[in-house]
C-alpha cells in the first residue's frame, strides 16, 4: 500500500490553503476593477453592486460616488445632492453638486411650465440656466442651458398661438435678448393690450417695433379701434368718457372737433338736468383745451344764450 509521505502532504495542503487565499484576494480586485469599468461606462447600478462586493479600501469612496451618480441618473435629485455634498472634493463631486442642483431646478421649472405656473417655471429655469452657466465646459451643461431657453421659447410660442398673450410675453421677456425674444415680448404685450380694449396703448407699443411682423398695420388698426370705441361712448351719451378718449388721440383724424362736440353735448345735458355747478367745473376743462372762451354769468343763466355763445366761440 502506497502512502504519501507526511511532509510532502503538508506542503501540498499549505499550497492549497494559500491558493484559496490568493483567489479570494484576486476576487476582491476583480470586483473593484469591474466597478471602475462600469463607472467609466456610466453604468452606475452595476458599479454600485460591484463596489459593494469589493473589500478594497478604495471601494468605499467609489461606492458613495457611484451611489450619488445613480441617484442623479434616476432623478432622485435630493439624495444625489446630499451624497455629492458629503463627498466634498472627491473626484469631481464639487462640480457634480452644482450640476445636480441645476438638473433639479430644471426639472422643477419644466414641471411648473407644463402645469401653467409661469412665474414659478421662469424662476426655476432661470436658476438652472445660471447654474449651468458656471459649468460651461462640464458635461452637457451648455447644451442643457440652451435646451432650457428653447423650452421656454417653445412654451411661449404655444401660448402666443393660443391667444394667451400676457403669459407668452412674460416668458419671452424672461429670455432677454435670446434670438428674437425681446421683439416677441413687446409684440405679445401689445396684442394683450389690444385684446382688453387698451387700443391706444397697444398702438403705441406696436409702433416701437414697426418692422416686426405686422406691427405697423396692427398699430393703425388699434388706433382705428380706439376711434370707434370713442364714437360708441359718444353715441351712448357717455360724453365725459368720450371727451377723454378723443383727447388721448391728439390730432388723430378730427379728434379735437369730436372732443369739442362731446363737450357741447355734455354741457347741454348738464344744464337740462340743472347741474350748474358741474357745468362750471367743465368750463375749466373746455377752456384749457382751447374750446371755450370766457362766458359771463348772464350767459350761463340761459341755456339758449349759453349754447349760442359756445357755438360762436367754437366755430
Amino acid at each position: 500500500m502506497n502512502h504519501i509521505p507526511f511532509i510532502p502532504a503538508l506542503i501540498l495542503s499549505s499550497c492549497l490553503i494559500l491558493s484559496g487565499c490568493g483567489g479570494s484576494e484576486l476576487g476582491g480586485d476583480r470586483s473593484l476593477q469591474k466597478g471602475q469599468k462600469a463607472l467609466a461606462q456610466e453604468n452606475y447600478a452595476e458599479a454600485v453592486a460591484a463596489f459593494q462586493k469589493s473589500s478594497d479600501s478604495e471601494a468605499s469612496g467609489l461606492l458613495r460616488y457611484a451611489s450619488a451618480q445613480l441617484a442623479l441618473q434616476e432623478g432622485n435629485y435630493s439624495s444625489a445632492e446630499s451624497l455629492f455634498s458629503d463627498l466634498g472634493d472627491f473626484q469631481d463631486s464639487a462640480f457634480m453638486l452644482t450640476y445636480t442642483r441645476a438638473r433639479a431646478a430644471e426639472s422643477v421649472g419644466s414641471t411648473a411650465l407644463d402645469t401653467g405656473d409661469i412665474t414659478a417655471g421662469i424662476r426655476s429655469i432661470q436658476e438652472a440656466v445660471s447654474l449651468y452657466g458656471t459649468l460651461p465646459l462640464y458635461r452637457d451643461s451648455s447644451d442643457r442651458a440652451r435646451a432650457c431657453s428653447e423650452k421656454i421659447y417653445a412654451r411661449a410660442s404655444a401660448l402666443e398661438s393660443a391667444g394667451s398673450f400676457s403669459d407668452a410675453a412674460e416668458l419671452y421677456a424672461s429670455l432677454g435678448a435670446w434670438q428674437d425674444s425681446a421683439l416677441r415680448a413687446d409684440y405679445c404685450r401689445a396684442c394683450s393690450l389690444e385684446a382688453v380694449g387698451s387700443y391706444l396703448e397697444a398702438a403705441a407699443l406696436f409702433e416701437t417695433i414697426p418692422l416686426f411682423r405686422d406691427a405697423s398695420e396692427r398699430a393703425d388698426s388699434a388706433r382705428d379701434s380706439a376711434w370707434q370705441q370713442a364714437q360708441q361712448l359718444m353715441s351712448a351719451g357717455r360724453y365725459q368718457e368720450a371727451m377723454s378718449a378723443f383727447d388721448a388721440m391728439g390730432e388723430y383724424r378730427d379728434a379735437p372737433a369730436q372732443k369739442a362736440a362731446c363737450g357741447l353735448q355734455l354741457v347741454s345735458s348738464l344744464l337740462r338736468e340743472g347741474k350748474g355747478d358741474e357745468v362750471l367745473d367743465l368750463f375749466d376743462l373746455l377752456e384749457g383745451a382751447g374750446l371755450l372762451r370766457e362766458a359771463s354769468d348772464d350767459e350761463t343763466s340761459s341755456l339758449t344764450a349759453f349754447l349760442s355763445g359756445f357755438l360762436n366761440a367754437w366755430m
